[in-house]
């Protein structure tokens, strides 16, 4: 930081540490920095304000901050954050923006791996959470009081521009991702009771395990979740239940995923090409619409069930790369695998395969 900077009231106690809500207690009760400039060794740098104030009697911290990104002199992003945090239930309020922040100067800021690894890009984050007197019941849809709880509502919006990245044990050429958006309203309560699943069969009570303790109450709802991913729009909605703060994970994830009718063509278009390979090379036509109801346990991701209904119309498949073309596998084959690790050599003797008609 410059010389000019100024750290106001750096109050931290000693002592063992054994979980986050307790480093979270031991926080500093005020922090201010006037006026700060973070530079790197290479063309980029960090301009910010801080204001930080611990409130250890209400389990909650404050923090405001302002700031920019520089790459070579030039404006690479700002940020500003003005939030209340309540670490003991894990609840937020208060509003956050970043604005064009690009992230070829992240790359280089984070530098290792990172900084050969982004290779372009912006990134808009806005978030808004407010805590609210009064709430849905998101167990029963009624609305009712938050009796004591903390609840509150999220809107948010997040955009990624131009995006690319170079994952050389992905693919072997840069990565280049079409413009995506999510923009979304959800509600938090943390009195909300867990519902029964309804996909999956919980279990008895004896068998599960000693992590999941007593019952468990709390839920972040989105109902409202618009995707963009190039040019193509779905609505993706999913949910946390049985909130268990912030020293373990929610007792159940769902996700609510819906694609209208959508153009195949539209679909392969919004992919990013370094990704297909020779798949890039099919020709196909028609629409496809996609509904996916999907529920888990964190427990044991194992359990997790979903359903999935897809629905094809006019689906035409005109053309395929030679390289992929088994509609060339006239009669049976035998492909091996082998996988000495885990002790895996099986032979499988595949049936003939004749379309009716192909091209």
């Amino acid at each position: 930081a410059a010389p000019h900077d100024r750290l106001h009231g750096l109050m931290l106690d000693a002592g063992p540490v054994h979980s986050l809500p307790q480093l979270l207690e031991r926080l500093p009760l005020h922090v201010r920095i006037a006026s700060a400039r973070l530079r790197t060794s290479g063309e980029t740098a960090l301009e910010f304000t801080l204001d930080f104030e611990h409130r250890s009697a209400a389990q909650q911290f404050g923090i405001r901050s302002a700031g920019r990104l520089l790459k070579e002199q030039a404006n690479a992003g700002t940020w500003s954050v003005d939030q209340r945090v309540h670490y003991r239930s894990g609840e937020v309020s208060g509003v956050g923006r970043i604005d064009a922040l690009d992230l070829e100067a992240v790359g280089k800021l984070l530098g290792g791996a990172w900084h050969d690894r982004i290779g372009g890009g912006t990134l808009d984050l806005m978030l808004d959470a407010r805590l609210a007197d009064e709430v849905t019941d998101l167990s029963a849809g009624e609305a009712s009081p938050a009796t004591g709880a903390i609840a509150a509502t999220i809107d948010g919006e997040v955009r990624l521009t131009s995006a690319v990245f170079t994952l050389p044990a992905v693919a072997g050429e840069p990565i280049v991702l079409p413009d995506i958006g999510y923009r979304f309203h959800a509600q938090v309560d943390a009195s909300a009771a867990v519902p029964a699943p309804r996909l999956y069969r919980p279990l008895p009570v004896e068998a599960r395990p000693v992590t999941l303790g007593s019952v468990s109450r709390g839920a972040v709802i989105f109902d409202r979740g618009r995707l963009r991913f190039g040019r193509v729009e779905m609505d993706l909605r999913p949910s946390l239940r049985g909130l268990r703060g912030l020293e373990s994970v929610p007792e159940r994830v769902e996700l609510l995923l819906e694609l209208p009718p959508t153009r195949l063509r539209e679909i392969a278009d919004s992919l990013p090409t370094a990704l297909l390979g020779p798949v890039a090379a099919i020709d196909i036509d028609g629409s496809v619409a996609w509904k996916l109801d999907f529920e888990s346990p964190t427990e044991s991701i194992s359990r997790m069930q979903w359903r999935s209904e897809i629905t094809t119309d006019g689906l035409e498949l005109r053309s395929i790369p030679a390289e992929l073309n088994v509609f060339g596998l006239r009669g049976t084959f035998i492909h091996r695998i082998v996988d000495e690790a885990h002790g895996v050599d099986r032979v499988i003797r595949a049936p003939q395969a004749r379309p009716v008609t192909s091209r």
